[in-house]
C-alpha cells in the first residue's frame, strides 16, 4: 500500500544521511544508475540516474525521448533533513550525578514536544580508517524529563520556558552511586507490614520502598542499515 511504503520509508529514514542512503537503495531497485559529480556526465534520452553529495543530499533524473525545449519537464524537491537534537562533539555531561549528552537544536524545534518522551540516536559516524558506517540505535536510548510542578509553579499561569542549552540535554544513564556512599539494602515485608532490612530486621520503613532501575547502558546494540 502506497501509505504504508511512504511509513516505512520515514522509518527507514531518521537522518538525512539514511534518508539518501534508502532512496538510493530504491532509486537501483528501479534501474537508476550512479554518476559521479565532479566527473563528465554521458546521459541520454530515456536515461535515469542519480549524484550523491556529501552522503546528505541527492539529486535524480529520468531523461525523456523529447528534448526538454519541445517536452518540457517536471521538477520535484524536498528536504532530506528535519528539525531534531544533533549531538555534540565532546558531547559527554554529568550533572547531579547523571549521565546526560549534549545537544545542538537543528531547524525549527518546538522544544516542548521532545520532553518526556523516548528518543533514539541515529547518524553517521567517521571511522579511524577515513570510511563511515549510517548507525540507527532504533529503540529508546535517551529522554529529557520535565520539570516537576513543585519546582516550577509558574508554569502554568507563566508558560513554559526552555533554555535550548540548559533544559534540552537527554538523560543517557541513570543515578551513579556517589564514592563512599552505601549500597542499597535488601528490604523485605515484615510481620506488621513494614519493610525492614535483611541485615538489620529491627530498622523499618513504612510504606512501600520503591527501587529505582539503574540505566547504565553497557553495550548498546543497534541495528545495521540496509
Amino acid at each position: 500500500m502506497p501509505v504504508q511504503d511512504l511509513l516505512e520509508y520515514i522509518d527507514s529514514s531518521p537522518t538525512p544521511f539514511h534518508a539518501v542512503a534508502e532512496t538510493v537503495t530504491r532509486l537501483d531497485a528501479c534501474g537508476y544508475r550512479s554518476l559521479e559529480e565532479a566527473e563528465p556526465w554521458d546521459v541520454g534520452p530515456g536515461d535515469k540516474v542519480y549524484v550523491v553529495r556529501g552522503g546528505g543530499s541527492i539529486a535524480a533524473f529520468h531523461m525523456g525521448t523529447t528534448p526538454p525545449s519541445d517536452a518540457g519537464f517536471h521538477l520535484v524537491g524536498a528536504h532530506t533533513d528535519s528539525p531534531n537534537l544533533r549531538v555534540k562533539p565532546n558531547p559527554e555531561l554529568e550533572q547531579a550525578g547523571y549521565g546526560q549528552l549534549g545537544v545542538e537544536p537543528y531547524g525549527g524545534v518546538l522544544l516542548h514536544t521532545w520532553l518526556d518522551r523516548d528518543l533514539s540516536l541515529a547518524g553517521r559516524a567517521l571511522l579511524a580508517d577515513g570510511s563511515a558506517r549510517l548507525v540507527d540505535f532504533g529503540r529508546e536510548l535517551l529522554r529529557v524529563p520535565s520539570l516537576a510542578i513543585h519546582l516550577n509553579r509558574k508554569v502554568n499561569s507563566e508558560g513554559l520556558k526552555l533554555n535550548a542549552q540548559k533544559h534540552m540535554a537527554p538523560i543517557l544513564s541513570g543515578r551513579r552511586r556517589a564514592r563512599g556512599h552505601p549500597r542499597r539494602r535488601d528490604y523485605r515485608l515484615g510481620p506488621d507490614g513494614l519493610r525492614r532490612t535483611a541485615r538489620n530486621p529491627e530498622r523499618c520503613q513504612p510504606g512501600v520502598h520503591s527501587r529505582r532501575a539503574h540505566r547504565q547502558p553497557r553495550e548498546l546494540p543497534c541495528r545495521p542499515h540496509r
